[in-house]
């Protein structure tokens, strides 16, 4: 098991307002579309036409998008830090007791990091690319491997989640939280919150449907 004590000072890297990118599912960013959606699919079983149903939500639909998107972006990323959780989804570098915030250097990485883990990759999926400008000191873990000698980003979920809680359990260690290799963009960067009170929100930068053949 790597220690704290490989986590030197020449890993830090501080972040200075740096920009950073997450996806999610539309229906995800925008509470108020994921319900009309929801009760669009029951309309549609009941005999409601797609004429009259489309009127119906076409004036709702506008007022959904046009919610402050600041305001949006700034509850995507609270969720998990509201203090009102007693268990966390986990992923690579958060177990089920603790948050992370999971954001990308580029923006083809936080969009290959979101699909990967799409449950229905058969269906459409609708998501939303926003920006966050972040502050800080990150731990650089990029080029990190076990002991086994296997690159973090192909390593089993526990190995790197041991890792995380190391970093935040050590009290020589001050950091917002660690950069590491996209596992599933090769090349690219992710860099994973451990606090948020140093990450704004930005703005909408991309927005589509992703259709798998």
């Amino acid at each position: 098991m790597t220690t704290a004590s490989h986590f030197s000072t020449s890993k830090v890297r501080n972040l200075d307002r740096r920009f950073k990118a997450r996806c999610v599912g539309a229906g995800v960013f925008f509470p108020k579309l994921a319900t009309e959606r929801a009760e669009e699919k029951y309309l549609k079983k009941a005999g409601i036409t797609s004429g009259v149903s489309q009127v119906y939500w076409s004036g709702r639909l506008r007022v959904a998008i046009d919610a402050d998107i600041r305001d949006l972006i700034h509850s995507n990323i609270s969720y998990w830090f509201s203090g009102e959780h007693d268990l966390y989804s986990p992923g690579r570098y958060n177990g089920d007791d603790f948050p992370v915030l999971y954001t990308a250097k580029e923006i083809e990485t936080a969009k290959n990091e979101r699909f990967f883990h799409l449950r229905e990759k058969d269906k459409p999926f609708d998501y939303v690319v926003f920006s966050v400008s972040a502050s800080g000191n990150m731990i650089d873990i990029r080029g990190m491997t076990t002991l086994g000698g296997v690159p973090l980003e192909d390593a089993p979920y526990n190995e790197c989640q041991k890792i995380a809680r190391e970093i935040i359990e050590d009290t020589l260690i001050d950091c917002e939280g660690i950069i590491s290799f996209s596992a599933r963009n090769s090349g690219g960067s992710c860099c994973n919150f451990f606090r948020i009170e140093e990450v704004l929100p930005g703005e909408i930068i991309e927005d589509g449907t992703l259709s798998i053949q």
